[in-house]
């Protein structure tokens, strides 16, 4: 029905960023806004891990 509806939708117009639904599993989901969904929370991973690294790095220079 998710799919159904949001295919539904963008077809109306609407972008995939302004569709909001909540889905328990996006690795299996192949429509555009789960897509979406699963893009920015890679990109959100991924700058959580560039933080880490580097806040990891910095402390690691500073106690040499």
């Amino acid at each position: 029905m998710m799919d159904a509806v949001s295919a539904a939708l963008l077809d109306k117009g609407l972008r995939a960023g302004q569709i909001v639904m909540e889905r328990f599993d996006y690795g299996t989901a192949r429509d555009p806004v789960s897509r979406t969904v699963a893009r920015r929370f890679w990109l959100v991973l991924g700058c959580v891990a560039v933080g880490t690294a580097i806040f990891a790095v910095r402390i690691a220079i500073t106690d040499a």
